[in-house]
């Protein structure tokens, strides 16, 4: 099952405010950590996210994204999964105690 992506917690393409760093901080995003929407060519290693109170959102919610890895990642799971996968090509996930080691050539809508 996947996170919920209803209007409480969809972000919406906003142009002219990407870049802001306050872009999200008055809304709850999809994630409890790392929302990568339209990104190519991402690597991230030695990350650790931890939640103050629970959360129920996954660690990290990727929608089109091409050629992502993940390495040595701790993250709260929920019981769906740490990462949420909407239109997820060449992904790797490895050495994580966040998700099992993974590799995936396409992810439509997907946890792990």
């Amino acid at each position: 099952m996947l996170p919920r992506n209803t209007t409480e917690n969809a972000v919406e393409m906003n142009c002219r405010k990407y870049g802001a760093t306050i872009m999200l901080m008055d809304e709850k995003g999809p994630s409890l950590g790392f929302f990568l929407r339209h990104v190519r060519n991402i690597e991230m290693s030695h990350v650790e996210l931890a939640a103050i109170t629970p959360d129920a959102r996954p660690a990290f919610y990727l929608q089109d994204v091409a050629r992502a890895d993940f390495f040595s990642i701790t993250a709260p799971r929920t019981a769906d999964g740490a990462f949420a996968l909407h239109d997820v090509k060449d992904l790797r996930i490895g050495w994580s105690r966040a998700a099992a080691d993974t590799v995936l050539d396409t992810a439509d809508s997907k946890t792990i």
